[in-house]
């Protein structure tokens, strides 16, 4: 298997806003390094649990992104922003309090 199955981006010239096309595979270049983590992570744990492999299979990522905000009482805090498309979230929610440890 390969990690960069699991991101699903969209080029840019075939963004058709006027239609919700399918999304197709990542082009190679668009990936970031924290997405490719993202994906190896993902896929590591859809080969190691059996009986979620079918769930997980179904997750993919749009992009991932390190955000950084401060919280009420001052202190900032680094949280890991992950996007799927919208046909995963079902599988997500299925699977959400294993996918998010």
């Amino acid at each position: 298997f390969n990690a960069r199955s699991k991101i699903i981006k969209k080029d840019k010239d075939e963004v058709d806003f006027d239609k919700w096309a399918v999304l197709t595979p990542c082009f190679i270049d668009q990936a970031t390094d924290l997405e490719d983590e993202v994906a190896k992570c993902l896929l590591q744990l859809e080969i190691n649990n059996a009986n979620l492999k079918v769930t997980l299979s179904q997750i993919f990522i749009n992009s991932a992104d390190l955000v950084e905000y401060k919280q009420a009482d001052g202190s900032s805090t680094k949280t890991l922003f992950v996007r799927i498309p919208y046909r995963s979230l079902p599988a997500f929610r299925k699977t959400s309090e294993k996918v998010v440890e």
